[in-house]
């Protein structure tokens, strides 16, 4: 094997260093076709980096048609293409747009809304006894510190006076409003109470996005994504369009079929993507808010994790590239803190507050007090504070031990993220190989996921699959992994197949 030097005092990437190292290898003929690589492991121990950063040289390699993996066998060096063969990339497809038939699109949206039941169906066969679930996307049961509840239910009834009125205010509580702009002014936001929505959750802050959005308006979101986000578009029949995204990010390359001059809204999740893991790479920020200015979009940013990041620092906010004239930012205190309190918000202009808040007042008359008020006394006393430090400490832990059991067991050939806070992990098996069939598997030996195509409206991402460590104890962990591994090894026995509409191929 050839010898790498890596300079840890540069200003490239690891990963990035290892890639161009091993693509000039190959063009100078030092690395030959047919030619195995290390595997992952051997290669990031020889060179004192993680299996993560390997990885990411690696996939770049695949993705370049430099080299190819085969489940069980190893990382190869293909035979170069013959000079000219490439055929040049064909221009982008024009705008797709719903069908003017309402028969069919009604027979279209059947479709798509039956592939989805099923896939849910799937789910029922996790309620056995004994099987562990990597599937949910919620805090710990355990999370909160016992009594902590109590005395912030305690504090809101004795200091927060409106708790006490039969009223209820359609854009929140004054103060609580109030304590909220202090504390998004600790994430960079210049903002005041009025750039501020309280909503009954983030789910009800999207719906009225959605509910407000004019029927010409394009409507973006990337994939795979929480399945909430189309849902919620479609509950008001608007036709929303989906952008791939890889690990960076939406696909900038998909934006041009929609640079017209049709307005709209692009959802994304710029921090610990659900269900990826990761965060919006700062030059595609950049990109994106120019692209969005430029283009009339206003981006609905999820930033519903950004509280459990337990280490790194956080991307650039796409909401300060791209200016509040082009972002409304959603979020709430479901996955940090209690999701029952169901307190959620909104920040955008002060104009598009007011509008959001009269829909909310014909919806529900304002987000419930008590809920609000418990939320404030913890944000003011510094409980919640106190909150993130502990169970940011539990969830790196966790994430931790599932990396370090991914390792152990999984087969050359799967991939996964490492996500720098949240709960969720992707995890990608070969070309030719359905986490479908997996699921089905998976099951018998008692540990259940979230098939990738559960996770994309139009069912894509057969091969991909989110783990969720949140909920699930580190002893639990590794043993779900061991079964999971077991699974996948199991799988890849037969040969990689197309899983066809179902995502079963060949497994039944």
């Amino acid at each position: 094997m050839i010898a790498i030097r890596i300079d840890r005092e540069a200003d490239q990437p690891l990963y990035a260093q290892i890639r161009d190292a091993l693509m000039a290898a190959i063009r100078n003929g030092r690395l030959g076709p047919g030619e195995r690589l290390p595997t992952v492991a051997a290669f990031a121990t020889g060179l004192g980096v993680t299996q993560g950063t390997v990885r990411r040289a690696y996939e770049d390699l695949i993705k370049s048609g430099k080299v190819f993996s085969q489940v069980g066998r190893g990382t190869f060096v293909l035979a170069p293409e013959p000079a000219g063969s490439q055929e040049p990339l064909a221009p982008a497809p024009p705008p797709s747009a719903p069908s003017v038939d309402p028969e069919v699109r009604l027979a279209a949206q059947r479709l798509r809304t039956d592939i989805a039941r099923s896939l849910e169906g799937l789910f029922v066969l996790q309620d056995r006894p004994g099987v562990i679930r990597f599937t949910s996307g919620f805090p710990a049961p355990d999370s909160i510190r016992p009594g902590l509840l109590e005395e912030m239910t305690g504090r809101a009834l004795a200091d927060v006076p409106e708790v006490h009125q039969s009223t209820l205010e359609p854009a929140g509580l004054p103060s609580f409003r109030e304590e909220l702009a202090r504390y998004f002014r600790s994430w960079g936001l210049s903002v005041t109470p009025d750039h501020i929505l309280v909503t009954s959750g983030s789910q009800q802050a999207l719906a009225l996005i959605a509910q407000a959005a004019g029927p010409e308006d394009r409507i973006l979101y990337e994939t795979p994504c929480y399945t909430g986000v189309p849902g919620a578009f479609e509950a008001f029949d608007r036709y929303a369009e989906s952008v791939p995204r890889d690990p960076d990010g939406p696909e900038l390359g998909r934006l041009g079929r929609f640079s017209d001059e049709r307005p709209g809204l692009f959802y994304i999740c710029p921090e610990l993507h659900n269900p990826m893991g990761l965060d919006l790479a700062p030059d595609r920020t950049i990109t994106l808010a120019a692209w969005g200015r430029e283009h009339r979009m206003v981006f609905v940013t999820d930033m519903i994790f950004h509280d459990l990041r337990f280490e790194g620092v956080a991307p650039p906010m796409l909401a300060l590239e791209a200016g509040l004239d082009h972002s409304i930012m959603v979020g709430s205190f479901s996955k940090s803190f209690l999701a029952s309190l169901r307190v959620g918000w909104l920040v955008s202009t002060p104009e598009r507050v007011r509008g959001l808040a009269s829909l909310k007042k014909a919806m529900d008359q304002g987000t419930a007090t008590l809920p609000q008020a418990v939320v404030l006394s913890a944000l003011r006393s510094g409980a919640y504070d106190d909150h993130l430090a502990s169970v940011r400490k539990r969830y790196r832990q966790r994430r931790d031990v599932m990396i370090e059991a991914l390792g152990n067991n999984m087969p050359e050939g799967v991939e996964w993220t490492t996500p720098p806070g949240g709960f969720n992990m992707w995890v990608r098996l070969p070309p030719g190989y359905s986490s479908v069939a997996l699921y089905f598997l998976a099951v018998e030996q008692g540990v259940s996921f979230i098939p990738g195509p559960y996770m994309d409206r139009d069912h894509r991402f057969i091969n991909a699959f989110r783990i969720s460590y949140s909920q699930v104890e580190p002893d639990q962990i590794r043993e779900g992994v061991r079964r999971l591994a077991a699974s996948v090894h199991e799988l890849v026995k037969g040969p990689p197949s197309e899983p066809g509409l179902s995502g079963l191929g060949d497994f039944l």
